[in-house]
């Protein structure tokens, strides 16, 4: 994969932990392009905070929000246009890379004037997919009815969804509850089970599954990159006495095998097996067919595009417009 020329156009929206963001002037106008080919289209992204990114990326060109501009702000003083919902009021200050605090809004929805919405809703991808979808109907019902809106919002038209960095820990720094590491485990029986929960709530919608970012765990610091390299010192006895001792917290805080601690450790290796587990489960499911935005190819081997090892919002603008141009080729649904 060829180097990414960093965009001409910057913003300070994204704040300093992940580096600046934005799309550029070509993307923006490639993603107005392919928008308005999806009038009257309804679009949901369920997913994590790689996705929730894209998904405010994508409502920023939508909104038409100035670019240097964080997103909370825009909305917060109406500086776009269309209409937005999010279950409260948004902070000012809060910049568009704040994952703690967006962490803390369970949905949002945005709508252009000319009637194409996109709305999002958070998940961890750990057994509550299918409350995460009944939750979006009400928002986006609510949405419709808020702000006049004379179509329906529900049931989409497309659902992209993702999940898989919440599944994988940084022990001890970033633990997962066991429920996740045991869902990791199963990932395939998991993506399979979200394809048939997301049927059953959409019957009619076209599925996107995207893939989870690569991570670069070249780029972790400090008390991450101990852990780092406490699961992947090779031979195990090579492991110096600290690394041992975190393996040995690993295998004791989850009960497992410290073979186990290293299939769920949040690096590379790992992402590319979630990316590679489920593409074999998408192949086993029935038509029809199941989409798939191919994050992780998109953003592996970019370390120089990410701050955190696990966020590319430099490469937000590129991964919406594969996925606009994904939906334009999808039959009659959306064309």
């Amino acid at each position: 994969m060829g180097r990414f020329t960093p965009p001409a156009l910057k913003s300070a929206a994204m704040g300093a932990s992940m580096g600046v963001c934005c799309e550029t002037t070509s993307d923006v106008s490639q993603i107005r392009l392919l928008l308005s080919h999806i009038p009257g289209k309804t679009i949901v992204f369920v997913g994590d905070s790689s996705l929730r990114n894209q998904y405010v990326a994508l409502a920023r060109v939508m909104l038409r929000v100035p670019p240097t501009q964080p997103f909370a702000a825009a909305v917060a003083y109406r500086n776009y246009t269309g209409s937005f919902s999010a279950p409260r009021a948004l902070d000012p200050k809060r910049p568009d890379s704040s994952n703690g605090y967006w962490g803390g809004v369970s949905w949002m929805a945005a709508t252009t004037p000319q009637d194409t919405t996109v709305a999002y809703g958070k998940t961890w991808g750990c057994r509550n997919f299918a409350e995460v979808l009944r939750s979006l109907e009400r928002a986006l019902t609510a949405h419709g009815r808020r702000h006049g809106l004379r179509r329906r919002q529900w049931p989409a038209d497309a659902l992209v969804w993702n999940f898989g960095l919440h599944l994988l820990h940084i022990y001890p720094e970033r633990p997962s509850s066991s429920g996740s590491l045991h869902c990791a485990l199963g990932y395939e029986a998991l993506i399979a089970g979200s394809v048939a929960e997301a049927r059953a709530a959409l019957p009619k919608a076209t599925l996107v599954w995207r893939t989870t970012n690569s991570v670069c765990d070249g780029r972790f610091s400090n008390r991450w990159s101990a852990a780092a390299r406490a699961y992947h010192c090779t031979p195990i006895s090579a492991c110096g006495a600290h690394e041992a001792a975190i393996r040995r917290k690993c295998e004791n805080r989850y009960n497992v095998s410290g073979d186990t601690c290293d299939a769920t450790f949040m690096d590379r290796q790992n992402t590319r097996a979630q990316r590679e587990r489920s593409l074999a489960a998408l192949r086993g499911v029935a038509p029809p067919e199941v989409r798939v935005l191919d994050a992780f190819q998109h953003t592996d081997d970019h370390c120089e595009l990410t701050v955190d090892g696990r966020h590319y919002p430099l490469l937000l603008g590129q991964l919406n417009l594969k996925l606009l141009a994904l939906l334009r080729q999808l039959g009659t649904k959306i064309e």
